[in-house]
C-alpha cells in the first residue's frame, strides 16, 4: 500500500475565466470533461484549440496522464494512452502523472475507476450543491500496489470486461431496433388486412 501523492504529481486542468472557445490560429487543443465518454475513454475529435501566451509547459498533456473528473456525481478517470498534440486538461479535470515506474497506468486507471473507489471518492467530495474534489483528498488515496505483472493482467482483464459490456449493450440495441421495426411492420399489414384470417 502507498500514497498516491507518493508515486504521482497531481495537478489541477488549466482554469479559464471565460468558457472555452475555438479560435483559428490556436496551437494548443483542449481537452475537458465532455471529452471523457461513458466508458471513460478520451475522444479527441473536434476538441477547441486555444492560443495561451503565458502556458506553463509542464501543464501539457503526455501519454500515460490520467485525467479525473473532481466535480460532479462521478470521479472516473480516463488515461492518454498514446502520444498526444500539444494539448491540456480543463479544470475542472484533475490531471494524474505517474513519476514512478512500479505503477502501470491502465492499472491505476483500474483502480479509480472500479466501484469501491468511486464510493470513497463521492464521500470525500465537499460541497452542498455541485460536490467537487480537492487536490490533498486525491493525494491521500491509498493504492494497492501488486507486482507490476500482475498489475498488467488486471489491467487486461478490466478491458475485456468494458470491451464486452460494450459489446453487449450495442447487440441489446441493435435487437431492440430490429424488434421495433418488426412489429411496427406487423401493425401496418393488420391495419390493411394481412395476413389475413386463416380461422375464418
Amino acid at each position: 500500500m502507498i500514497y498516491l501523492k507518493d508515486i504521482a504529481e497531481i495537478f489541477s486542468g488549466y482554469a479559464f475565466r471565460e468558457r472555452v472557445g475555438a479560435f483559428p490560429t490556436g496551437d494548443t487543443a483542449v481537452v475537458q470533461m465532455k471529452n471523457i465518454d461513458t466508458n471513460d475513454s478520451l475522444q479527441l475529435d473536434g476538441v477547441p484549440r486555444v492560443s495561451i501566451p503565458d502556458l506553463n509547459e509542464r501543464q501539457l498533456l503526455r501519454q500515460g496522464d490520467l485525467l479525473l473528473r473532481a466535480r460532479g456525481m462521478f470521479h472516473t478517470a480516463a488515461l492518454v494512452t498514446r502520444p498526444i498534440e500539444r494539448a491540456i486538461a480543463a479544470a475542472p479535470l484533475m490531471v494524474i502523472r505517474l513519476k514512478s515506474s512500479l505503477v502501470h497506468p491502465p492499472y491505476l486507471r483500474w483502480f479509480l475507476n472500479q466501484q469501491a473507489t468511486q464510493a470513497k471518492l463521492v464521500k470525500l467530495a465537499a460541497g452542498s450543491h455541485v460536490r467537487t474534489l480537492s487536490k490533498a483528498t486525491v493525494e491521500e488515496l491509498v493504492i494497492p500496489l501488486p507486482p507490476l505483472d500482475r498489475q498488467g493482467q488486471i489491467a487486461h482483464l478490466a478491458d475485456l470486461g468494458d470491451r464486452e459490456r460494450t459489446l453487449t449493450m450495442r447487440i441489446a440495441e441493435k435487437n431492440a431496433w430490429l424488434l421495433e421495426k418488426v412489429l411496427v411492420r406487423c401493425a401496418q399489414e393488420a391495419q390493411y388486412g394481412w395476413p389475413p384470417n386463416i380461422s375464418e
